[in-house]
């Protein structure tokens, strides 16, 4: 049997849909399945004392938790190996016995059944509270059958929970294993897969060379032990791999496949999902995407073992039934918007994942023709944005490049943001939204955004929403081949055009590298480069910047990033130019604000102007 290596604290980590009604295989009859009588008489009533009872940590008894088992396996029988599930979801990773950050889960996402939730597995081992965790979800798919969908994970089985602690935490607390036995028989019955209105696969490990289709899952014998090979193991132990094809997986032992973008994508192609959901992996913001995003791996037990530093993550999956957003109602947003009045918690939801769909299809470094006007930090004053717009003229009268910051520190983030990603997907070819380092789950905890989508909605919805969207962002643009715009500036490892084309970035802006260097560096008098004292990013000279525009043919390095007094600045014997259009910043700093106008032979102008007071916005 291959054996599941523990975490490698070397690598990143992960902290933190439905049911198809058909009759299952008789494989197992109701009578293979030894189902007493008065186990089935199991009341609402009790699940309800039951589930109050272990929401606070007290585990049931071991003929409760019989009967529990048993009413479960009347429910489990009829789902498919292939769950069919409608949004809207919320979808969860790994819990692993984590039982506390199982209740703050519920806390953010909303408790059963008021929030449909679909697990995809790992519910047990390694934490210290497996027992309550396991117990706690059963109970709610035993209340709640069409609102909660419970995949099965690698863990969910026999073997491994004998090496990774659920059996010994059984043992300890009821002093036996008929508790782990009644689990473990009960783990058989769980689907292997679940489907989201037809669009997003969900699986705990990935994908296997055995199986092409979802039929060919459908067809499985789920009903046993998870065995050592074949479709059912790879279901439940695969990983995604930067490799394109097939290949082993580098953390598990022999025998675990690592299935590649060209696999990924054939899947997808055949049986018409646009997106692969998985577990299995700890990532250390919760969630990682793979594949040119049509595979993410969602990990939801922060701080996992109670040694690592990830984050737990869950994946909302808003109620659209393929209905699309009009141009109508993008319309009726921007002008609502522009009053100063915030969209509802819905419509942004709905607005942040039209804005995916176009942002997804854009490259890292983004052409753009001119006449184009650039601007910098807004920093969350709304008012001064307008200002920009009265200033500069209205998009898409006027096309712009915007160049990350736009959240923080002001008092209107919310709007801006909204602002300017509803202009984005009503005039998509008018106006680019380049990503700065506030547009970070990180900072934006600290420096107000967060605190201010709470205080504004009640909520991390709509955090989460925007949060989730500005990993979408591109990194950077290029006007007429000649002007390179990007939020920070250059780093030792930002090298050529062609090497930024080709990173990842649709992830949490990481601590070092390329994209940390173009969204977190500044420019410098001295040649060569020296740390920054940000902490992150770095210093970097005029041989730096000459060898960029060199290697790469440009002409000037236009960047935000640093207020100026003067709304600009030139530095590097005018190969560098710094744009910032927040006037007086932080409402105190009493600096201007500018914007630059390219015209279609790069003749620039500079219009600067100054901030007003804010009005109270609704």
């Amino acid at each position: 049997m291959t054996s599941e290596l523990s975490p490698n604290l070397g690598t990143g980590h992960s902290c933190g849909h439905i049911v198809e009604k058909g009759v299952v295989s008789l494989e197992r009859s109701l009578k293979q399945l030894n189902i007493e009588a008065s186990m089935s008489d199991t009341s609402k009533n009790d699940l309800d004392q039951w589930i109050e009872q272990l929401y606070q940590c007290k585990q049931l008894t071991e003929s409760q938790v019989k009967r529990l088992c048993e009413k479960a396996k009347e429910i489990l029988v009829y789902e498919s190996n292939v769950c069919e599930v409608s949004s809207p979801v919320t979808i969860c990773g790994d819990i692993h016995g984590q039982f506390h950050d199982l209740i703050e889960l519920f806390q953010v996402g909303g408790k059963c059944p008021h929030t449909n939730y679909l697990f995809m597995g790992d519910y047990v081992d390694r934490g210290k509270y497996s027992v309550e965790t396991v117990s706690l979800l059963i109970a709610l798919k035993a209340r709640y059958k069409d609102n909660i969908t419970i995949l099965r994970g690698n863990h969910e089985s026999r073997e491994i929970t004998k090496v990774y602690g659920f059996y010994d935490e059984c043992l300890t607390k009821y002093g036996n294993a008929n508790v782990w036995k009644y689990f473990t028989d009960l783990f058989d019955y769980f689907p292997l897969t679940a489907l989201v209105d037809s669009k997003i696969f969900c699986v705990h490990g990935g994908l296997s060379p055995s199986i092409d289709t979802l039929d060919h899952i459908r067809q499985l014998r789920r009903f046993n032990e998870v065995p050592d090979a074949g479709g059912m193991f790879d279901l439940l132990w695969s990983d995604p791999d930067e490799n394109p094809a097939w290949g082993q997986s580098k953390r598990r032992g022999g025998g675990v496949y690592a299935f590649g973008q060209v696999i990924s994508d054939m899947f997808n192609h055949r049986n018409g999902t646009n997106l692969i959901s998985r577990a299995h992996q700890w990532v250390m913001d919760g969630f990682k995407w793979h594949h040119n995003q049509r595979v993410v791996t969602i990990f939801s037990a922060p701080k996992y073992c109670g040694i690592l530093e990830n984050i737990g993550a869950m994946m909302q999956i808003d109620d659209q039934k393929g209905r699309s957003i009009t141009s109508t109602e993008v319309d009726q947003w921007i002008e609502q918007l522009k009053d100063c009045k915030k969209l509802t918690e819905h419509q942004v939801k709905m607005l942040c994942a039209k804005a995916k769909e176009i942002l997804a299809e854009e490259p890292n470094v983004k052409e753009v023709q001119t006449p184009v006007t650039i601007c910098g930090d807004i920093h969350g004053q709304f008012h001064d944005l307008l200002e920009l717009f009265r200033q500069g003229g209205q998009c898409p009268a006027t096309n712009y490049i915007f160049m990350g910051d736009y959240v923080d520190r002001g008092l209107y983030s919310v709007e801006t943001i909204s602002l300017l990603i509803a202009l984005k997907v009503r005039h998509q070819d008018r106006i680019t939204i380049l990503r700065g380092n506030h547009e970070s789950r990180g900072l934006t905890t600290v420096y107000g955004f967060y605190d201010e989508c709470m205080r504004k909605y009640g909520t991390a919805s709509v955090w989460n929403a925007f949060t989730d969207l500005f990993d979408f962002l591109p990194i950077s643009a290029l006007v007429d081949s000649e002007i390179f715009c990007v939020h920070g500036g250059l780093g030792p490892s930002v090298g050529t055009l062609d090497k930024l084309r080709r990173l990842d970035r649709f992830q949490e802006i990481p601590a070092e590298g390329p994209i940390s260097d173009l969204l977190w560096s500044d420019p410098q008098v001295r040649d060569g480069y020296a740390k920054s004292k940000r902490g992150t990013g770095f210093y970097f000279g005029p041989d730096v910047t000459r060898t960029f525009q060199e290697v790469n043919q440009i002409l000037v390095v236009s960047r935000a990033h640093q207020m100026v007094e003067k709304g600009f600045e030139w530095c590097q014997g005018g190969a560098v130019v710094t744009m910032f259009s927040a006037p007086n910043y932080c409402y105190h700093c009493g600096n201007k604000a500018a914007i630059l106008q390219l015209d279609e032979t790069l003749d620039y102008s500079l219009v600067i102007f100054e901030g007003t007071p804010p009005p109270e916005c609704d």
